[in-house]
This record gives C-alpha cells, structure tokens and sequence, in this order.
C-alpha cells in the first residue's frame, strides 16, 4: 500500500511512517503541506493521513486539491487535533472520507490501511479514533 503522511509536527509524521512502514507499506511522511500536495500529485498514494491545521496550505485546502485532481481514488483521512462536530462536518464537505482527533491508537490506523488493501475501496466516512 502507497501511504503519504502530512504533519506539520515532523516528529508526528515519522511516528506515523514508520509505524506504518512497520507494517509492510511503503510511506512518504511530509512536514510541509505543499511539498505534500507535489508528492501526492507525482506519486499518487493510495491512502493520504493528512493534519488539518497545517501553516500555508491547510489539511482542508490539500483535500480539495487532491479530490479535483483525483476523484475518490485516493482515501483521505484527516489526523487532527480539531474534533468538533462542526470541524468533523468540515473535513467530509472538503473530501476527506474519515476524521479521526488525535491521539489515534495505532492499531486503529492500521487497521484503515489494512481494510483498504483488503478491499481496493475507500471506506466510508467514520469519525472518531
């Protein structure tokens, strides 16, 4: 599975790739929003873990950008300290298809690359951890 990582917490997103790379996935981690958006259009992930509240290009701008250039090809999921209803409500309407509040439990974010190998689909919005 193709997986990048956006944080702008450069320690955050190494955590994350090599948890996941831990668990046989090839993983891109980005600490900076635009560089994430080139390397998702060069590379074309399968899965996307996004922050929202990234400086310059947020988490929500990157979806949008990444949904027009590739429909629903990509699953997106918003890894954010935001858990409002209304932040939640936010993250689905700009096209990320799950939002999960930090901290996320490991085995939860692995169990969402782990279905979307298993399946070749995009899960369906979900919210929580």
């Amino acid at each position: 599975m193709r997986i990048l990582v956006c944080d702008d917490n450069a320690d955050a997103a190494e955590t994350l790739r090599v948890l996941l790379a831990s668990d046989g996935h090839e993983v891109i981690a980005l600490s900076d929003s635009r560089a994430c958006l080139e390397k998702a259009l060069e590379w074309v992930p399968e899965v996307a873990f996004l922050d929202v509240g990234m400086p310059g290009l947020t988490g929500y701008a990157l979806a949008r950008q990444i949904r027009a250039r590739f429909g629903r090809r990509i699953l997106l999921v918003a890894v954010t300290g935001y858990g409002s209803q209304e932040d939640k409500t936010v993250a689905f309407e700009v096209g990320f298809d799950m939002h999960l509040v930090k901290p996320v439990q490991p085995a939860k974010l692995l169990s969402i690359a782990a279905n979307r190998q298993g399946t070749g689909q995009a899960a369906l919005a979900s919210p929580g951890r």
